[in-house]
């Protein structure tokens, strides 16, 4: 593969591989902020077609490195697309004339600007017709959630929750819940944590208490708000590396029976009982509406 490197005016090659594309542009990064973003397009052809992939883990958007609102400038051009990819860490610039790779995220300090920027390389790809350039973004959009307007709103309000987080630490980011009923997962979290939730059968307290060492939740005084508890456990969902696998089948496909045999291939033969507990509980905390994916002949939910 043959490389052409640069490490100095990111923003200004960027700008130019942006302003000379007119039929596709791909931005792949995992920190874009708002304004270096806006900036970078402002010249962009609306007859091109953009994709952009990025990185939204809370604590990106929390520390200020990456900012949800990307979603408003992509949502301003008319052929346009955002997702999202979790384990994101790559940075990749493509259009039909061009390609760079290296370090630069789409941000000021990134791409050179302001008064402290960052040290950064990028690399021209110059054969375009690589086969692995074409395998990558395949292998990329793929693997990542495409946001719409109620995903994005979801985002939006787990990260604006200003309550003190319940969690000591991420769980781990492959797991299903053993409760089957998200709907009163709260309450007996509280009870459990007040009197041992005697006032439950065995495998209802077997199954809390494996949900509670899985997202290591802290302890509950019994006086946490509800909506709180319910947006923590969203955010956990969202880390979940099971519940991108889902949410990626679900916009491309629904719930059909190639459903479950994908998941289950995925995540070592998991059963059935575990992926639709699983989809309860994102219909449940996310507010997704998860029926809204199901063909009822071929699933009764």
């Amino acid at each position: 593969m043959n490389l052409s490197l640069h490490y100095s005016e990111c923003f200004n090659l960027l700008t130019e591989l942006v302003n000379e594309a007119k039929v596709d542009l791909v931005i792949i990064a995992p920190f874009i902020k708002r304004k270096t973003f806006k900036n970078l397009l402002s010249d962009i052809d609306p007859e091109v077609n953009v994709k952009c992939v990025m990185r939204w883990r809370k604590e990106d958007v929390v520390n200020g490195v990456s900012d949800l609102s990307v979603f408003e400038v992509i949502n301003e051009l008319p052929k346009a697309e955002l997702y999202i990819n979790q384990n994101l860490h790559a940075k990749y610039y493509r259009s039909e004339l061009k390609c760079y790779i290296g370090s630069a995220n789409v941000t000021d300090a990134g791409l050179g600007l302001g008064l402290n920027p960052n040290r950064e390389l990028l690399f021209e790809i110059v054969d375009l017709e690589n086969e692995n350039l074409d395998s990558f973004e395949e292998f990329i959009f793929e693997n990542s959630i495409k946001i719409e307007k109620k995903l994005y709103n979801l985002f939006c309000s787990l990260y604006n929750t200003r309550a003190k987080s319940i969690m000591e630490q991420s769980p781990t980011r492959i797991w299903f819940p053993s409760s089957s009923e998200p709907e009163k997962f709260y309450r007996r979290c509280n009870e459990f944590f007040l009197n041992g939730m005697w006032n439950e059968r065995k495998n209802i307290r077997i199954a809390v208490e494996t949900d509670l060492e899985i997202l290591k939740l802290k302890e509950l005084d019994g006086k946490g708000l509800e909506k709180d508890f319910n947006n923590e456990i969203s955010l956990k969902l969202l880390e979940n590396e099971v519940v991108n696998a889902i949410l990626i089948w679900l916009q491309k496909e629904g719930i059909r029976p190639k459903f479950f045999r994908h998941i289950r291939g995925k995540f070592d033969n998991v059963e059935y009982k575990s992926i639709e507990r699983l989809l309860s509980w994102i219909s449940y905390f996310m507010k997704l509406e998860i029926k809204d994916f199901i063909d009822e002949e071929d699933f009764e939910f």
